[in-house]
């Protein structure tokens, strides 16, 4: 329920009430929402609260999460021979709200992918840069570059797996892993983070 007041200042500088609702009403009105505000106030959740997350706090999550990956990723892969190609997509902080990078969520975000990377079992695709390759290939494309060292058209790596990871607006950093072929959730994750002392 929500009461809207219309509080204008007179040239005495003195707060008026204007509208069909009267002082004494207002009053009244106060008085009876007092118990329903101190109610809901006293059930505040206080794990939504947001506080300061860095990236101190943050790596032994991530590289705990990292190595789970791994081994999830290792027991669902067949093609041995091949090695499986990640997408590691954007992570978000839905602390502020759906969809929202922040600098703590993007550094999250590249560091799985320098992990990835750095591991050497995985091909990793580019999510971040996917839009700027296509404008790059099509440029070549347009006859602007030599043929000799000009890129095929069509010859993007497709994904075997999704990484998607969020930072939830309980506090928790959660992460997926989705076979692209089956759309089977091969791994999930939703790790505590911990407020510094």
């Amino acid at each position: 329920m929500r009461v809207i007041l219309i509080l204008k200042i007179n040239s005495t500088r003195k707060l008026r009430v204007s509208g069909i609702i009267g002082f004494f009403m207002i009053k009244k009105l106060f008085y009876f929402m007092l118990p329903f505000m101190l109610i809901s106030c006293g059930s505040t959740d206080l794990s939504t609260k947001v506080f300061t997350i860095n990236d101190t706090m943050m790596a032994p999550i991530v590289e705990e999460v990292f190595d789970e990956m791994q081994e999830a990723i290792s027991l669902d892969w067949t093609a041995r021979k091949q090695k499986p190609a990640i997408l590691v997509h954007y992570c978000y902080d839905e602390r502020f709200g759906k969809q929202t990078v922040t600098v703590i969520s993007h550094w999250i975000q590249q560091e799985l992918v320098t992990d990835f990377v750095n591991s050497r079992k995985y091909k990793i695709i580019d999510s971040e840069n996917i839009e700027r390759l296509r404008n790059e290939k099509k440029f070549q494309q347009a006859g602007f570059v030599d043929d000799k060292v000009m890129v095929d058209e069509g010859r993007e790596l497709g994904g075997n797996y999704l990484v998607t990871s969020k930072i939830s607006k309980y506090n928790n950093f959660e992460s997926k892993i989705t076979n692209i072929a089956t759309s089977e959730l091969i791994y999930t994750s939703s790790k505590p983070i911990r407020k510094e002392k």
